[in-house]
């Protein structure tokens, strides 16, 4: 039996349960050509594509029993079909289903679950040809319940429009109401088309694929931990199946040591003297878990951390400080987007995310905003143990708003304010909104280090802002909440109303901006009660030979050096306007963009194959 490791960290709960993991699928995309016969404005063969929604219902009837596969091509699990160590290593269009298959003897246990810990983006699950069930959603866990105790053949089918329909325009985009009938679910900067921002698209399974024995009747599917004071806390269990009279039990560890026992049914309060998490200190509790019902017990290992955000106290109109634990911290951190030259949006292993991590930390980091993208759950486990605090985006989809600075704001004299700040989505669009920022939220809200939730970025996507801000209050796990990243706020729209904890510009010191200098005070922010976070800055440029993606269109956002003095000349300048602006306003947290390179942009720290661009200094330790 293999066990496999993401069983240790999908929701820092690790069971006892058997399990299996399964490396290898064959793979193959089909180009449906027939499918499009008739539609209108000609079908894909006039290089239209004018009814998405028609389109899928013809992809989607493929019969199961396609002919004869090619000679399989074998895709690594877990990795994009697209990238090189997924198999294909080419893009998948809108127009093509991608099939994996692989036989596979399923244990005889007493239930049997098939998890797939991500597929990008509608995935259906066949087993012997029978449709087992569909998810929609690229960066969440899902699984189901396969048969027991015989060899099955199991056939993913996934559809993935990506950006078709919907793509990022470089120039102003126009004003827009209900545009995107296709390319709206959630996918970040994924594109069919990449360049500029956009980077390659990513189809299918991109995480672990493997199977769990669990229990008949009542079973463990994630824990949450709460500080309930200085001495005490409760574990609160998610619980599945039929567990009418079950009991959860509680041990509580720290270093090994039990600390406190506890009874109840779906959760459980213990008393303890509480050490809290930080980055200084990242401590780790373990809790084991038994929830038992009649002689049926189910065991779990829960590890967590403990802390708590605040905001200082501010008079009228003044900006406030965030703290952690009480204490006001200046959260310093890089922009983060999760892409691999060999494996696009999953890491290329373990350890390579592991030491890329520790790397940050040792850099003097204390934070990584994920941006435009949700992370393997591996990531956000390292982060609670090295001690890096995550703000976290929820990746865009749909079209873009015409925020206050941009330039195609003036020419729209008839809308009102609002209707130029969000944008209006379709009805499926809206509902797929809520329902994956509602499992994306689910599945992440147990880890530590995430201490901030962003719902929109510069506009896209950008809708219902106010009531964005109730949900995440209610059901995001006590965290602050960046309504805005990048000057798009509404909160002076609904006076009195809550717009989330922080007020968050980007400054790549090009107009309107001149420097970092007053990038608090030129625009018309509403501060009062809000802490500031200057969200993106530096975008510094360094193309370092024989490590880009692209050099004929290698870019930056800011000023491209030719040498590594000059890279660190002008990083050193930008370390001295940056404490120029920090005497200036009362910040709580810079992000400089970015860690790496990707793809044409060449403003990372660290080349896109993670070389460093400067030296290091062997003296420094951090």
């Amino acid at each position: 039996m293999r066990v496999a490791f993401i069983l240790k960290l999908a929701m820092t709960i690790a069971t006892q349960r058997n399990s299996q993991l399964f490396d290898v699928f064959s793979v193959m995309a089909e180009l449906v050509r027939h499918a499009f016969e008739g539609t209108p404005g000609g079908g894909m063969d006039s290089g239209t594509f004018t009814s998405p929604a028609g389109v899928r219902e013809l992809l989607l009837r493929r019969p199961l029993g396609m002919g004869p596969w090619r000679p399989a091509e074998p895709k690594a699990v877990p990795f994009p079909a697209e990238s090189q160590q997924g198999g294909l290593a080419r893009r998948i269009s809108e127009h093509e289903l991608l099939w994996l298959r692989r036989k596979v003897l399923v244990p005889g246990w007493s239930r049997v679950l098939l998890h797939l810990q991500g597929c990008d983006w509608e995935c259906g699950v066949f087993v012997d040809g029978k449709l087992l069930g569909e998810h929609r959603g690229a960066y969440e866990p899902f699984s189901f319940e396969l048969p027991t105790g015989a060899e099955v053949e199991i056939v993913i089918r996934v559809w993935d429009p990506s950006d078709s329909g919907c793509e990022y325009m470089v120039d102003s985009p126009a004003r827009c109401d209900r545009c995107c009938r296709s390319g709206w679910q959630p996918r970040g900067k994924q594109a069919l088309q990449p360049g500029f921002i956009m980077y390659s698209a990513a189809t299918g399974p991109w995480q672990s694929i493997w199977l769990e024995e669990v229990a008949s009747s009542c079973v463990l599917q994630a824990a949450d931990a709460q500080l309930m004071g200085s001495k005490a806390l409760r574990i609160q269990a998610q619980l599945a199946g039929d567990c009418q009279a079950a009991t959860l039990a509680a041990t509580l560890f720290l270093r090994g040591e039990a600390l406190a026992k506890a009874t109840g049914s779906s959760f459980v309060d213990l008393a303890a003297d509480i050490e809290l998490w930080s980055p200084q200190q990242p401590t780790l509790y373990v809790a084991e878990l038994a929830l038992c019902r009649r002689s049926a017990c189910d065991e779990a290992t829960f590890r967590f951390g403990l802390r708590w955000l605040s905001k200082s106290h501010g008079q009228g109109q003044e900006e406030v400080a965030l703290l952690l634990n009480g204490e006001a911290l200046l959260q310093n951190g890089v922009l983060y987007q999760g892409y691999w030259p060999q494996s696009l949006i999953a890491p290329p292993g373990p350890e390579a995310l592991r030491s890329e991590l520790k790397e940050i930390k040792r850099l003097g980091f204390n934070l990584v905003r994920v941006h435009a993208t949700v992370l393997p759950a591996l990531f956000y486990y390292i982060c609670d143990e090295e001690g890096l605090l995550v703000w976290q985006d929820f990746p865009a989809g749909d079209g873009r708003a015409l925020p206050l600075w941009d330039s195609a704001r003036g020419m729209e004299q008839t809308a009102s304010p609002l209707e130029l700040d969000e944008i209006q989505r379709t009805p499926e669009s809206a509902e797929n909104f809520w329902q994956e920022l509602q499992a994306t939220i689910s599945w992440l809200k147990s880890f530590a280090c995430i201490v901030c939730w962003i719902p929109f970025n510069e506009g896209w996507g950008q809708f219902r802002s106010m009531e964005s801000v109730q949900w995440l209050r209610q059901f995001g796990g006590d965290r602050w909440i960046n309504m805005a990243s990048g000057w798009n706020d509404v909160a002076d729209l609904f006076p009195g109303m809550d717009g989330g904890d922080i007020v968050d510009a980007h400054n790549y010191e090009v107009p309107p901006y001149d420097g970092l200098r007053s990038t608090f005070t030129q625009w018309p922010l509403p501060l009062a009660g809000r802490a500031l976070a200057l969200g993106e800055y530096g975008g510094l440029g360094f193309p370092l030979e024989g490590h880009e993606w692209l050099p004929e269109t290698s870019w930056a956002y800011g000023n491209v050096s030719l040498t590594a003095e000059d890279f660190g000349r002008q990083l050193l300048a930008l370390g001295s306007r940056l404490a120029e602006l920090l005497c200036e306003s009362r910040i709580s947290t810079l992000v400089y963009t970015q860690w790496n390179d990707i793809e044409e942009e060449v403003n990372g720290l660290v080349t896109y194959d993670r070389v460093a661009k400067l030296p290091r200094n062997p003296d420094c330790k951090q």
